[in-house]
């Protein structure tokens, strides 16, 4: 599971929650810090990310570019 969120206290909310359900959790704070853990393939199956994040990518670029270069997540 990797989590995107430019604010770090709700990102690790969300990262607690996923831990506490069992996944592996990666966290990024914006959308090319996901791209590079996305890039090193750390055997990620989900993407929770916020939509407006900070930087020129927002949540919904980046859905559809892991879409194009990662079908299988």
């Amino acid at each position: 599971m990797l989590i995107v969120e430019g604010e770090p206290q709700l990102r690790k909310m969300a990262a607690d929650r996923f831990i506490d359900s069992g996944y592996r959790v990666f966290e990024a704070g914006n959308a090319l810090e996901a791209i590079a853990i996305l890039e090193r393939g750390n055997d990620i199956t989900a993407v929770f990310t916020d939509i407006e994040m900070p930087g020129e990518t927002n949540g919904l670029s980046l859905a559809a570019e892991i879409k194009t270069r990662w079908p299988h997540i």
